[in-house]
């Protein structure tokens, strides 16, 4: 389910809330005395990026993740096929038939490609009620400093890096955030594509793609290895 964009900030909020009632909410929300559940207990993505990545995404936590559509779209595929409620915030880029290609569930996903002004606010309303959120966050990167020879990587402000970590700690949502770093996230995520299968010389499609993927998650050994997105090269 997309929304469209136009209409001010509370409208878009509104009709988010709308959209998750009717997915019938995650449990990205604890209920009233819940106590959380012990960390170690993520949301779990079903195919070769969970097993992968064991213990899941953590939730009531974030996830720094690598700006790569090819991984964004396996991440959601992955999550609601495993019965997830997912979002998706700014990434007008990334095309849901993608992940509908990889098995995903389109019913279970709340897309909001551009959010405009409201981004931390539609996420911060997503976190209510979903599982798993994903916010792709604007592209614009501060100066670079005189003298640097690389550009400055792009950083959440500390306000609204806190502002969405306090949103975080008390439901049980897990949150990748996708363009920007944050300080101490629970999990890095990173993934480059090191094969395209399926394609000869000027001829054939891709039919798959083998996936270079680390995932560093805090107080745990980094993890490295490649996943196989569709159809291998022998298929």
């Amino acid at each position: 389910m997309a929304l469209a964009a136009g209409g001010d900030v509370e409208e878009k909020v509104t009709r988010l809330r709308e959209q998750i009632a009717q997915l019938g909410g995650g449990t990205g929300a604890r209920g009233r005395g819940q106590e959380p559940e012990p960390d170690g207990n993520g949301a779990e993505l079903r195919g070769p990026l969970g097993e992968l990545l064991t213990g899941g995404l953590p939730r009531g936590a974030v996830t720094e993740c690598a700006d790569s559509s090819t991984l964004l779209a396996e991440l959601l595929a992955e999550a609601t096929a495993a019965g997830l409620s997912a979002g998706l915030v700014g990434a007008p880029g990334l095309a849901l038939a993608a992940v509908e290609e990889r098995g995903g569930d389109l019913s279970r996903l709340v897309a909001v490609p551009e959010p405009g002004a409201a981004g931390l606010r539609v996420v911060a309303a997503l976190l209510e009620g979903l599982d798993v959120v994903v916010y792709r966050a604007p592209a614009e990167r501060p100066a670079a400093p005189r003298g640097a020879t690389r550009p400055t990587p792009n950083r959440l402000p500390a306000a609204q890096e806190r502002s969405l970590k306090a949103k975080l700690a008390r439901g049980r949502a897990a949150l990748v955030i996708v363009g920007a770093s944050v300080s101490s996230p629970a999990l890095r995520l990173r993934g480059q594509i090191a094969a395209l299968h399926g394609i000869g010389r000027g001829t054939g499609r891709i039919a798959g793609v083998t996936l270079k993927v680390a995932a560093a998650r805090r107080g745990a050994p980094d993890l490295r290895g490649e996943v196989l997105l569709g159809r291998g090269p022998e298929a």
